[in-house]
């Protein structure tokens, strides 16, 4: 059979870079089940900007799947998989995770985008069933969501990712409303939104980051 390895890049403290694949031990048999993200989770690589080689590690979550990682201010790394965040120090050690299926406050199910505020709140878009985007604590607690299903400003529609600005907003990718949102940085404020469903200037076709 033919391996197939996707990878992602997301940079750290010091420039290095974290890169972990998508395996699949036939790509047919992949995309007929759901596309890359059903791919198996296989290795961590880290490799400095030059790309010289660092060293890899395996992580291995609850249901053996990786579909996201980010890197905050001191180097901690967060990977996602289907329902839950594990937090782990800039060696790889792990450190702790969190989350469960489900659909009630800091539950988690097919989580699609996370990323690390200033203040170390770790913001998780939750939303390709769930519909909403939560925030967590530094340590894994529960503190807010925001969102529900729809196309009204501040709703989402099936998969979204997160990031933050310079002022700590929440940036939202929403895949399937064609559309970036943005919010305050605790979610509580819509502030603006823009674009629509196209392939011209400014326009998008189910934006995925």
């Amino acid at each position: 059979s033919t391996q197939s390895t996707w990878g992602k890049f997301t940079r750290g403290r010091d420039r290095h870079f974290f890169l972990f694949f998508y395996s699949a031990e036939n790509l047919s048999d992949c995309v007929r089940n759901g596309g890359m993200w059903r791919a198996l989770f296989r290795r961590c690589r880290a490799v400095r900007d030059d790309a010289k080689f660092i060293g890899a590690l395996s992580v291995h979550g609850t249901d053996n799947m990786c579909v996201g990682v980010c890197v905050d201010a001191s180097d901690r790394i967060y990977f996602m998989d289907r329902h839950s965040i594990h937090v782990l120090r800039r060696d790889g050690s792990f450190l702790f995770k969190f989350g469960t299926p489900g659909s009630g406050p800091g539950q988690l199910f097919h989580p699609c985008g996370l990323c690390v505020n200033s203040v170390g709140h770790i913001i998780v878009g939750d939303a390709r069933f769930n519909h909403r985007v939560q925030i967590f604590s530094s340590d894994g607690f529960f503190l807010r969501q925001f969102g529900s299903e729809g196309s009204d400003d501040g709703q989402f529609a099936e998969s979204v990712t997160v990031s933050v600005d310079g002022d700590d907003n929440i940036v939202v990718v929403d895949c399937d409303n064609h559309r970036v949102q943005v919010f305050d940085r605790d979610g509580r404020t819509f502030l603006r939104k823009f674009g629509t469903f196209g392939h011209g200037s400014g326009q998008f076709a189910r934006p995925t980051g």
